[in-house]
């Protein structure tokens, strides 16, 4: 069965190479395992990718998890090859090959890009495999640890199964420093939020974070909020040319002179909207920078996520029997971040150093909360009194119905 299975999802994983020829590959900085990990010989590891995410995300992903695979005695290539990296169209694919790899009694599954409830469902069906599920917070379960997608979430933490582990990063910390400095970089008083579509928790995170930072500078700051699709539209996020038609149109009609993407892998085509108006981006989940230098005169900052310590450290836990429930990562350790464009660039409040510094200490100390309430958990920030009628407008001129949801914001 095993290798009819993986001729299968390799056949897929070719496929998906060919869609994503051309693609920018970040390069990787070979991590350094701190403590050594326990030695796992003839361990098999399988890494599972959603082609949504940003490929440069993809590319740090399954290196890092090579390297991590490497360091617990696993061996990659020739006829004992127990390293398998593939990666599908979009969520409901992942979590399909996690389910397939795990018959095949792989020792650890990383996955990226799937649905957490579906995740944790195949753990405890295959307790035989550990699943590492990168980028995604706490699944909610009952008390016998199956899969509740009513919300209830009675089992909590204790009920997860032992071979399943999320991996979280608060993502709204760093989002408010970023709203701080997009709010003082801000001459006109707008700024613009493009998310993937409503029902995205994590997106929801970055916006909620973002707006409380902007507003903590300037408490009536003009906000416009719209979604490239309508929920469960996942393949909004990986089409960056149709998200900056999108993006074009948005700011013609609202005019923001600040712009925050949170659309995976189409964020690329938001930042270049931005770019060739004129006005400043702030980009998510990477450096980006770093990946994408010819975008990099137009972005304040990027929101940042230490994906590669996330997925070396959770094969490392795997191997040392080290492993809970949830892992955080956070402001506090490091592995979230605010890049430094903005300390680059003239023009900026003088202040604002001070005020980055301040809100930083803030949340740290648990002054400020970044994530209220059920933060993530609802559709997104509701609208306030703002013209109803003006996200049409965005959503006509872009071709396409997404603008249908665009807003202006009102506090979350």
């Amino acid at each position: 069965m095993r290798g009819t299975l993986m001729a299968r999802i390799i056949s897929v994983a070719a496929a998906m190479s060919l869609l994503s020829a051309g693609a920018a590959t970040a390069q990787v900085r070979e991590p350094v395992p701190t403590p050594p990990p326990r030695q796992f010989r003839g361990v098999t590891t399988a890494v599972i990718r959603n082609a949504l995410t940003d490929s440069n995300i993809n590319a740090v992903i399954e290196e890092t998890a090579k390297f991590a695979h490497r360091e617990i005695g696993g061996r990659v290539g020739g006829k004992k090859d127990g390293f398998l990296s593939v990666t599908l169209p979009d969520p409901a694919s992942v979590s399909i090959a996690a389910g397939d790899l795990a018959q095949e009694d792989f020792n650890v599954a990383v996955v990226s890009g799937g649905d957490s409830l579906s995740t944790v469902g195949i753990a405890s069906a295959n307790p035989t495999t550990v699943f590492l599920d990168i980028d995604q917070a706490l699944p909610c379960v009952t008390k016998d640890g199956i899969p509740d997608p009513s919300g209830t979430c009675a089992g909590g933490r204790f009920a997860i199964p032992q071979n399943y582990t999320a991996v979280d990063f608060a993502v709204d910390q760093p989002a408010y420093l970023a709203g701080v400095i997009a709010a003082a970089a801000s001459r006109d008083d707008m700024i613009g939020i493009i998310s993937g579509m409503a029902g995205c928790e994590e997106c929801n995170r970055y916006i909620e974070g973002f707006l409380l930072g902007a507003r903590s500078v300037k408490p009536e700051i003009g906000v416009e909020l719209a979604y490239l699709a309508d929920d469960g539209a996942e393949a909004a996020f990986g089409d960056p040319a149709a998200a900056k038609t999108f993006a074009k149109a948005f700011i013609d009609v609202y005019e923001p002179d600040v712009l925050l993407p949170v659309t995976g892998g189409s964020s690329r085509g938001v930042i270049e909207a931005a770019c060739d108006a004129g006005i400043f981006a702030v980009g998510t989940e990477l450096d980006m920078s770093a990946v994408y230098p010819d975008l990099e005169e137009c972005l304040l900052a990027s929101i940042t996520k230490d994906i590669g310590y996330a997925v070396r450290e959770s094969v490392f836990g795997f191997a040392n029997e080290d492993l809970g429930p949830l892992w955080e990562l956070g402001l506090d350790d490091g592995h979230v971040a605010v890049t430094d464009e903005w300390t680059r660039l003239p023009g900026l409040p003088v202040d604002l150093t001070e005020r980055y510094e301040n809100a930083e200490q803030a949340i740290l100390t648990g002054q400020v909360d970044t994530c209220p309430t059920a933060c993530g958990l609802a559709s997104g920030p509701g609208p306030s009194d703002g013209p109803a009628d003006a996200g049409d407008d965005a959503g006509d001129d872009a071709g396409g119905d997404a603008g249908d949801d665009a807003e202006d914001d009102g506090s979350p």
